[in-house]
């Protein structure tokens, strides 16, 4: 299999990641439609995941800030909208916010777009991570970005993960999350949602490390902090996923079907 990096990771489908773990707990069409018939797994850019992409840079890759984002500029008109994009003759607006736009997206294609109000919610996020004593002595050692690859050893899945931060002198992968509110309570119900506890089995069984922690910072003031480590009850609820999704996996691999929902007639969950 190829060696996978920073530029090629999110095309890369030879691997399934946590990612994509989630598509096909969907079902296993939706993996397919997304990851084989479109052939990538990054999905079209959003505002709130621009905000998390920037936060990551200015925590853990501040060296790449001027390469990595573009600033939407303050006069920048609104985005066309699809029927002024789609328009046969669309107005003198219209036209112009057609043009700058293109322009930006081409000038800047390769970069996660920002506006200049939410950068400064991302200083200040990224201000209060580094002022956080435990966040700051996770980052004082470790790497950030880093790719790892394996062989699931009970499905013989090929699967990958990128780690936020890899700090392996403490045995800790660390995961920084942006969120509306990073209260115990609330965040492990975000924890829930989003199928956090799959992804610190899968990271920190394919990683071998011992300890995963997730340093949630909130996207508005007063920008708290909360950091919290993945327990064993939560690892093992995210192995069982993970197993799972697995497994559909190979088979759909093995046997050429990719199955969407049942075909049969099955009773509402109530």
């Amino acid at each position: 299999m190829k060696q996978l990096n920073k530029e090629n990771y999110h095309s890369d489908t030879s691997h399934i990641s946590k990612s994509g773990m989630d598509v096909i707990e969907q079902s296993a069409l939706h993996y397919y439609t997304r990851y084989i018939t479109e052939g990538n797994e990054q999905s079209a850019p959003k505002r709130h995941f621009a905000i998390g992409t920037a936060a990551h840079t200015f925590v853990l890759e501040p060296d790449l800030i001027d390469t990595d984002l573009a600033i939407i500029p303050e006069y920048a008109p609104k985005r066309p909208t699809v029927s002024q994009l789609n328009a046969s003759k669309p107005s003198a607006i219209a036209q112009k916010s057609i043009e700058f736009w293109d322009w930006f997206e081409h000038e800047n294609k390769h970069r996660t777009h920002i506006s200049a109000q939410d950068l400064e919610d991302v200083k200040r996020m990224a201000d209060a991570v580094h002022r956080s004593p435990m966040c700051a002595r996770i980052l004082s050692n470790g790497v950030a970005e880093r790719i790892h690859t394996w062989t699931d050893p009970k499905s013989g899945a090929p699967v990958k993960c990128r780690a936020d931060w890899d700090n392996d002198k403490m045995g800790i992968i660390a995961d920084l999350k942006t969120t509306d509110d990073a209260s115990p309570k609330m965040f492990a119900r975000s924890c829930r949602k989003w199928n956090y506890d799959k992804q610190a089995a899968v990271y920190s069984d394919g990683m071998e490390r011992d300890n995963f922690v997730f340093m949630a910072v909130e996207k508005k003031p007063p920008y708290a902090v909360g950091v919290y480590f993945a327990g064993s009850d939560m690892i093992e609820s995210g192995r069982a996923k993970r197993d799972k999704n697995l497994n559909t996996y190979i088979e759909a691999l093995s046997t050429g079907i990719w199955k969407g929902y049942s075909e049969d007639v099955v009773p509402v969950e109530w």
